[in-house]
């Protein structure tokens, strides 16, 4: 105030648009803080928008499946009539407690 009575100049400090900006930035720490609520509202608007488009696995649908094969193990033996026992005897005891061999 005493400077405006006595006459005496004072200079202010010519600023950029940026100067200006970052100053007001770095001083209003809620900017930032609106700054990161905008950012993710975007990326909800973004991420409503794609819900319409089709999804699902197209790497699944584009793989290449093996060719499989199955083979009976060697032991068994299918083409001897006798089941899949294989000739293997085993006895059978009936109701009446006599025993036989098939």
């Amino acid at each position: 105030m005493t400077a405006l009575l006595t006459g005496a100049a004072v200079h202010a400090k010519k600023m950029t648009l940026p100067e200006l900006l970052d100053a007001a930035r770095s001083a209003n720490p809620s900017l930032r803080a609106s700054a990161a609520v905008t950012d993710a509202s975007r990326a909800q608007v973004t991420e409503a928008w794609t819900y319409w488009l089709p999804s699902g696995d197209i790497l699944s649908l584009l793989a290449p499946s093996p060719n499989v094969h199955c083979q009976p193990p060697p032991a068994l033996n299918l083409n001897a009539g006798a089941g899949i026992a294989g000739g293997v005897s085993h006895q059978v005891v009936g109701m009446g407690g006599s025993a036989g061999t098939t």
